[in-house]
């Protein structure tokens, strides 16, 4: 039986010596002859066996191929993930998600056209009277325009006698934000109002961003929530993948 504090095989090879069993020595001098050396079966069962570290994975990815057509194109604000949505008809939303390029063609057309989070077409909640203008009188539904191209729809009630002194939303619209300039059509055409407030709404497509050139592999640099359309040759749904 082996001395548990030295090892007598490689005492031999060094006689006078007393060589270690740690594993310095053994790593410089070398295992040699293992005759005689103490050999076990080795086990990672029981209570003494070797036990590998098990991390806990904080994160469940969700994947799917982005290969339904109605995902492409329409805006739905509801959510296109069934974990998000229960109630049996799926939106087009994909909440933030990550889009992976798969086979994109060679000649560098391939791109996709996306809505990012927190765009959207906003309705107008409340607005101040910026300049009465001339030329006016009192209306209900009077119909505006606006600074910003994206916004429409919105119509007024106004009080007046020359000037507007008094203004209300009739309709609401679509597309606005805080900071709009609006203005009052008749009159002298020249009575506008400023949004202050705004209700949330939803995108339209020409808010879409477009990335080109994709190469195959890439990953967009942007989190998504509407995919608005993809182009190239070759290029269909199917070469891409969304996760969240």
């Amino acid at each position: 039986m082996h001395n548990t504090k030295y090892d007598p095989s490689m005492e031999k090879l060094k006689p006078g010596s007393k060589v270690g069993i740690v594993g310095e020595s053994h790593i410089w001098d070398g295992p040699l002859d293992q005759t005689g050396r103490p050999h076990g079966k080795g086990s990672s069962s029981g209570i003494t066996g070797l036990q590998i570290l098990k991390a806990p994975v904080p994160y469940k990815g969700i994947n799917a191929v982005l290969c339904a057509q109605g995902v492409i194109g329409s805006i739905d604000a509801r959510p296109a993930w069934v974990f998000e949505n229960q109630s049996g008809t799926l939106g087009t939303n994909l909440k933030s998600s990550v889009i992976y390029c798969g086979d994109m063609p060679a000649d560098d057309t391939g791109s996709l056209s996306v809505i990012l989070p927190g765009i959207s077409l906003d309705s107008v909640a409340t607005l101040t009277l910026s300049d009465g203008g001339s030329g006016y009188t009192t209306a209900t539904g009077a119909a505006t325009t606006c600074s910003n191209p994206n916004a429409s729809g919105l119509t007024v009630n106004t009080t007046a006698a020359g000037a507007i002194t008094v203004i209300a939303i009739n309709a609401v619209g679509a597309g606005y934000n805080p900071g709009d300039i609006i203005t009052v059509a008749g009159g002298g055409g020249d009575g506008t109002a400023v949004i202050d407030t705004v209700n949330r709404g939803v995108p339209v497509a020409s808010q879409a961003i477009t990335f080109v050139g994709l190469q195959s592999g890439s990953i967009l640099p942007v989190a998504v929530d509407y995919v608005t359309a993809v182009a190239g040759t070759g290029v269909v749904v199917g070469n891409f993948i969304v996760s969240k």
